[in-house]
Formats: structure tokens, sequence, C-alpha cells
């Protein structure tokens, strides 16, 4: 079952695909970035001590378009 649903801005499923290029060295897709997203822009409550998992999913984006949005100003 679903314990709960939530939206995620675009700005930061970007902002999680930064940080997974930047800080684990993944190049992921935007909706492989939604999860890393929620919880950059604080959707999901977490605790301070609380473990983590993101799936990460998908490779269907073209590379010209990956680097547009890693290029593009933050």
């Amino acid at each position: 079952y679903v314990d709960e649903i939530v939206l995620v801005e675009d700005e930061h499923i970007i902002a999680g695909m930064r940080a997974l290029a930047k800080d684990a060295k993944l190049i992921a897709e935007p909706a492989a970035s939604i999860g890393v997203g929620a919880l950059l822009a604080g959707a999901i409550d977490v605790e301070p001590d609380e473990k983590v998992c993101v799936v990460l999913s998908g490779g269907n984006w073209d590379l010209c378009d990956l680097a547009e949005i890693y290029n593009a100003e933050r």
C-alpha cells in the first residue's frame, strides 16, 4: 500500500539530478531523480538518524538535453 504521495517541482527534480551527479557520480534522468529531489525539497519528513533508500531507475534520456540541464544556471 501507499503511505503518502508528494508533489515535486521541476526545480527540485533538477536539484536531485545535480546532487546525484556531484555527490554520487551518477547520471540520472529526471524521473529517476524525483525521490532525491523530494528529499532535498523537504517534502518527505526524515528523522536525523533515519536511514533512507531512494530507488533510481530509467535511462531514457537524450545526452544533449542532459547537458542543457546540468549546465543551466542554478
